[in-house]
């Protein structure tokens, strides 16, 4: 639904505390993370590969990931 948490982190915060809602919150934010890209790749995978497949500018970054990983790599971490 791509809700955002910062309500209930921020109740949990003022019912527990900050120490004692601190591991809930991570906890749960990693592993709702991680059930979400589990259910992506295991579910998705195939459906988004075959609409990326003959995507033109999907195969350029293909060619740019080949030719120089690292620049991409940078330009994208720069980006986020």
């Amino acid at each position: 639904l791509g809700l955002t948490t910062a309500p209930i982190e921020s109740m949990a915060g003022m019912v527990f505390g900050f120490r004692r809602a601190i591991v809930p919150n991570f906890v749960g934010k990693f592993s709702g993370a991680l059930l979400a890209f589990g259910v992506g790749r295991v579910f998705l995978y195939d459906r988004v590969k075959a609409k990326l497949q003959d995507n033109e500018v999907m195969g350029l970054v293909e060619q740019s990931i080949q030719k120089k990983p690292i620049r991409m790599f940078l330009s994208v971490s720069r980006a986020c």
